[in-house]
């Protein structure tokens, strides 16, 4: 993990202009995190969850393959 971040504070280095969005979603979420599971949920409101799951369900059916995502 702490490669990683040497990584993305390069780009941001690098890339003043444009290496935020390189290295967060919508400019604000990091896209490297604590790397603990359910950790999404800190980020996810009620309504952007809702969102997902609407949209996984209709990007995925017809797909036989399975996703926990809890523990």
């Amino acid at each position: 993990m702490k490669e990683m971040k040497k990584t993305y504070d390069k780009i941001e280095e690098d890339y003043p202009e444009k290496g935020s969005m390189m290295t967060h979603m919508f400019e604000q979420i990091s896209y490297l995190r604590k790397g603990v599971v359910g950790s999404w949920k800190e980020y996810f409101s009620p309504e952007r969850n809702e969102f997902f799951d609407k949209l996984y369900a209709e990007k995925m059916a017809g797909c036989s393959m399975t996703f926990d995502f809890e523990l």
